[in-house]
């Protein structure tokens, strides 16, 4: 059953997803590094923590860019929403944070990706590919009041929300000329953020509503940039000769979590959020990990993990790395927000 879900593909790392299915478990991996794509994207970065798991280890004192404000503009919730194809095809689910109350919210024969839970726990948006090419839908998080957001030719990728809910950041364009997009939560206002036409792709929104990370090839290879809504100036926080994709943002604003993918090995890494310490916290060659999103508190990143050989399931750790912590065990389980 493994590889029946695509989780990786080099088009991944361009910030698209690729709707082809890719049968070798690095591949799959990979996965959950290139989330954004016209097929599938897995994995969110985020990380600006400036003190990590539950209390104060200090993991950089490095200058920050986000402001350090309260993640308590979140509601807090039990909720996760995640991907799964136990059923044959991708579909939106949702369940409690230990796995139970696990619920397909989309039940559609097309494919469901890229589930984002809103600030006030009340929406989802996520991208599906039931309209022939994918689109940004949104709905309720009881699977009702679904919604088609975007209704563009081009492909519409990898939403996330703003932190006051209002407004919606996503990718559109194919793999080689994507640009990030932002829009009203309605679908309205549908505005150009980036106009590099190299390919960007998989944006986060800071907490702090005032930057946007996302990865972009520049300069060939995949890497971290953050973009500033305000005046659309922008820099690379990453400089690796690895791939870096999924950046997620910390609920304070001072570090970004992200996937790196070094050849075979795929693991989680933090940085703060002006890209400096970045900082490997899986350091596993035995496992690939991805898809890193914060918990609203900030003790807890919940991510994808795939063991070597082995199928895909939701896991989770403290902020640092340690505790880590299973939570689904179907093989068939990614890209999780909570």
């Amino acid at each position: 059953m493994m590889n029946t879900i695509s989780i990786l593909s080099t088009s991944r790392m361009t910030g698209h997803r690729t709707r082809t299915p890719v049968n070798d478990a690095a591949g799959r991996a990979f996965y959950l590094l290139a989330k954004h794509g016209a097929r599938f994207r897995l994995v969110i970065l985020s990380l600006l923590l400036l003190t990590l798991a539950a209390g104060t280890q200090i993991i950089s004192s490095g200058p920050v860019i986000g402001r350090v404000s309260s993640p308590s503009r979140f509601t807090m919730t039990k909720k996760m929403v995640f991907v799964s194809e136990t059923k044959g095809n991708y579909e939106v689910y949702s369940m409690r944070q230990d796995g139970s109350e696990r619920t397909n919210l989309t039940n559609d024969p097309h494919m469901d990706l890229e589930p984002r839970l809103s600030p006030d726990a009340t929406h989802i948006v996520f991208q599906t590919h039931r309209d022939g090419n994918a689109e940004i839908y949104s709905m309720k998080t009881d699977g009702s009041d679904v919604r088609n957001l975007t209704n563009n030719p081009e492909d519409d990728l990898a939403p996330a929300w703003s932190p006051d809910g209002l407004r919606i950041v996503f990718a559109r364009g194919p793999d080689t000329a994507a640009e990030v997009y932002t829009m009203n939560a309605d679908g309205s206002a549908q505005t150009v953020l980036t106009r590099d036409g190299v390919g960007n792709s998989q944006p986060a929104w800071s907490p702090d509503g005032r930057w946007v990370a996302y990865v972009s090839r520049k300069r060939g290879s995949a890497h971290i940039h953050i973009i500033k809504v305000a005046t659309r100036g922008s820099m690379r926080l990453t400089n690796d000769p690895a791939a870096d994709n999924t950046p997620n943002w910390s609920p304070d604003s001072s570090r970004i979590a992200f996937t790196r993918w070094m050849g075979t090995d795929v693991d989680i890494w933090l940085m703060n959020a002006d890209g400096s310490r970045p900082m490997n916290i899986t350091h596993s060659t035995s496992d690939n990990e991805g898809d890193p999103v914060w918990s609203r508190d900030g003790r807890k990143i919940a991510f994808s993990n795939q063991p070597i050989p082995g199928g895909l399931n939701i896991w989770m750790m403290n902020a640092d790395g340690t505790g880590r912590t299973q939570i689904t065990r179907t093989d068939l389980d990614v890209e999780p927000d909570w």
